[in-house]
């Protein structure tokens, strides 16, 4: 369950999710920092305090300017009574709408068919928010529209609260770069082996079939496979070869 402040500007934000049903209430009494507070599953399924800052374009411009985003929100968020937990484990920042900014980079405002200068350029806006990230810890994600904030909460939700953070897989994988011409498994398989490569592995594949044949195959027939070289010469693998593979896949 997700707990939303009810005070104006996350109130909004509180129906938005309601709409799109995801698994929200309005917290009692008010969170005191952030607009979104839930318990995500750490490691091992430990228990941690997640809290999402929502704010508009102008509204993070004007908190960055006045300090009371990075002197008393960010601050509140991170910190709790001395000798106590912080109040949020993992704090973010979600920014929505689209900036506006003249020719120059200044951050522009348009109310009532008038243009106001907002003291800021975009470039400025975005080194205080990477400083934010990388000295405050503050994590920020900025989307233009309402919907795609809350597609993202979705996610962000589910992610914290499906499984186990060290149960996640994502970020696991091993790369293999594709071959200009399609290989079988067992071509790609033997072509990993010691000293063997792509034009061996097919010709080892036609000698022994299976890459169990293969590896379970003496150094004399290894010694025997033949291939060709640029030149169109034949050459075989060779017996000292065939007895290093051996050695290092038994």
């Amino acid at each position: 369950m997700m707990f939303i402040d009810s005070r104006a500007g996350s109130i909004d934000l509180y129906a938005s999710m309601q709409k799109a049903n995801l698994p929200v209430q309005l917290a009692d009494p008010d969170l005191p920092y952030g607009d979104v507070y839930f318990v995500g599953r750490g490691v091992g399924g430990t228990g941690l305090n997640i809290g999402i800052e929502h704010k508009t374009v102008s509204d993070v411009i004007n908190s960055i300017q006045t300090n009371r985003l990075q002197g008393h929100q960010l601050q509140g968020m991170r910190e709790a009574e001395e000798g106590a937990a912080p109040f949020y484990d993992h704090c973010w920042l979600i920014i929505e709408g689209k900036p506006s900014y003249d020719r120059q980079g200044m951050l522009i405002h348009r109310r009532g068919g008038k243009t106001f200068r907002m003291g800021m350029t975009i470039n400025e806006l975005y080194k205080r928010l990477t400083v934010l990230h990388l000295c405050g810890g503050l994590n920020w994600l900025w989307f233009q529209t309402r919907r795609d904030t809350v597609k993202w909460i979705d996610a962000f939700y589910h992610t914290w609260t499906d499984k186990d953070l060290d149960q996640h897989k994502s970020h696991l994988g091993l790369y293999e770069a594709p071959t200009l011409i399609p290989v079988s498994q067992t071509v790609r398989t033997l072509a990993t082996l010691p000293g063997v490569g792509l034009k061996v592995a097919k010709a080892a594949e036609k000698e022994f079939g299976s890459i169990k044949a293969a590896i379970m195959g003496c150094p004399q027939q290894w010694a025997k496979i033949e291939t060709t070289d640029d030149r169109g010469k034949k050459k075989q693998f060779g017996l000292s070869h065939a007895n290093r593979l051996v050695e290092a896949i038994r």
